[in-house]
């Protein structure tokens, strides 16, 4: 039961988050609570994780502000609401 639950929260809080960001311009209470909110989605993903026996995730940096760019990117509608590009995001984080 857990799990049925927890991956529609987590991509509708992602969403939310894309609706709702600004790029680099919102507040300072705005960007504290966006923060909050990808620590919250970043727990709730390695609870799930945790609930299945594999390891959990470890926070980097670098692809956080890929992932930040992708969201404001889709939320934006410059790119769909995809994965679309996801290997060229990968690429360029490797470099």
């Amino acid at each position: 039961m857990y799990s049925r639950y927890l991956i529609p929260v987590c991509f509708s809080l992602l969403f939310l988050s894309c609706v709702y960001q600004r790029e680099y311009s919102g507040s300072a209470a705005q960007t504290a609570e966006l923060l909050e909110l990808e620590r919250r989605v970043f727990s709730l993903v390695n609870e799930y994780r945790h609930s299945i026996n594999i390891i959990p995730l470890r926070n980097n940096s670098i692809i956080a502000e890929f992932a930040r760019r992708h969201s404001i990117n889709m939320a934006r509608k410059r790119v769909p609401f995809s994965h679309s590009g996801y290997y060229s995001r990968v690429y360029e984080i490797s470099k």
